[in-house]
């Protein structure tokens, strides 16, 4: 493009192409925030969740340490019957007592047919004499046991009661020596009965 020349003037400019620029794109430089309406909503949230979570561990956790100490007093129970059955099974002598305050030791004397205490004796090829009593008191069951004269082993068994309707844990009914008890445990009720014929009786 030619121009012409001003105040005595001329230049030749040459015309250059338009510069096609697209306008740039701003982008915003701040970002949306949490309002406290909205953080104390996702704390609390936050807080249920977690609430519910423990709640049910807690509870998960109760129940199986109920589970294992019902399985444990099961244990413990069923051995004591075992070990009950063969003391009287063995015995020599044995006798029921309403409570060990009426047994004085050695030979058993006259006792009665229902009580909370039974005795059992009974001699090795040796000569040596062995003594197991179980002796029902309050809420636990007491096992000692005990050879020539000389307690050997006390073992206690723990939420033993006896049969609703007995007047006591040991009896002589049908001629046989019985015991009857339950084990309350946190899950339900556990119920042993050991039946046997003394040595003695055979």
């Amino acid at each position: 493009m030619h121009v012409s020349s001003v105040k005595g003037f001329s230049s030749s400019i040459p015309e250059l192409p338009a510069a096609v620029r697209k306008p740039k794109r701003v982008r915003a430089c701040c970002e949306r925030a949490f309002t406290l309406v909205e953080m104390l909503a996702t704390v609390v949230g936050l807080v249920m969740v977690l609430s519910a979570a423990t709640g049910f561990m807690l509870t998960v956790c109760l129940r199986q340490a109920a589970v294992l100490e019902a399985q444990r007093l099961e244990e413990l129970h069923d051995g004591l019957a075992q070990t009950m059955g063969k003391a009287i099974k063995t015995a020599d002598a044995f006798q029921i007592y309403p409570d060990r305050a009426h047994y004085h030791g050695g030979q058993p004397s006259s006792g009665s047919r229902t009580g909370n205490f039974l005795v059992c004796l009974n001699t090795d090829a040796d000569g040596l004499a062995f003594e197991t009593d179980f002796e029902w008191s309050g809420e636990v069951m007491i096992c000692t046991e005990a050879a020539g004269g000389v307690v050997r082993r006390v073992r206690t068994y723990p939420h033993t009661r006896p049969a609703p309707g007995a007047s006591g844990l040991f009896n002589m009914d049908l001629g046989l020596v019985q015991a009857t008890w339950e084990v309350e445990t946190r899950l339900d009720l556990i119920a042993f009965h050991v039946c046997a014929m003394p040595l003695v009786m055979r």
